[in-house]
């Protein structure tokens, strides 16, 4: 009958089993080469997420940074609002007192007025425009003593006692003149 002869799969025939050993070491190798090469790959792919990681970690440090930025104008922006509200107790409070100092002013600028205008009522008849000592005299003579009583004085009272109707007249107008002119 018929023989034929059949071929070893994955190996050659005819040899030797030294030639095989070394084959199978082949195999062994080639196959432990592929799985350097996935790792080469495997490695390439973690080098780049560890960069992409290292960016992350970049923008965290920015992050954190503007974060401290931040918090310290937060910080800042509270000074000044207390400051401004300090500013702004201290000019209510200013302005409370200018009002009572205008007050007080006023209060004092009446009261200058009463004394100037008492001091000038209170003035000897001398100080009136035209009255000479000669008719300073007569009008004491009169009862007319001070700026006031002739400001104040009945024309009548005056040319009764024999001084000219006129010069009384221009008399009377000169003291109320001089009172007008210190505020009475």
């Amino acid at each position: 009958m018929y023989y034929t002869l059949a071929e070893e799969q994955g190996a050659v025939a005819g040899v030797s089993p030294e030639v095989r050993a070394e084959i199978a070491e082949l195999e062994r190798r080639k196959s432990a080469l592929g799985d350097v090469i996935a790792l080469k790959a495997e490695l390439a792919g973690l080098q780049a997420q560890r960069t992409a990681l290292g960016d992350v970690a970049a923008v965290a440090g920015e992050i954190s940074t503007a974060r401290a930025q931040l918090e310290g104008l937060r910080q800042a922006r509270e000074a000044e609002l207390s400051a401004l509200g300090e500013l702004e107790a201290r000019r209510t409070q200013s302005a409370a007192m200018l009002t009572t100092m205008r007050a007080e002013m006023e209060t004092l600028r009446a009261q200058q007025q009463e004394i100037s205008l008492t001091i000038a009522r209170e003035r000897p008849l001398r100080d009136v425009a035209g009255i000479d000592p000669a008719m300073e005299k007569r009008l004491t003579e009169l009862g007319v003593r001070t700026v006031n009583d002739l400001a104040t004085v009945d024309i009548n009272h005056l040319t009764e006692g024999t001084i000219d109707p006129a010069a009384a007249k221009v008399m009377i107008e000169a003291a109320r003149a001089r009172l007008k002119s210190t505020g009475g």
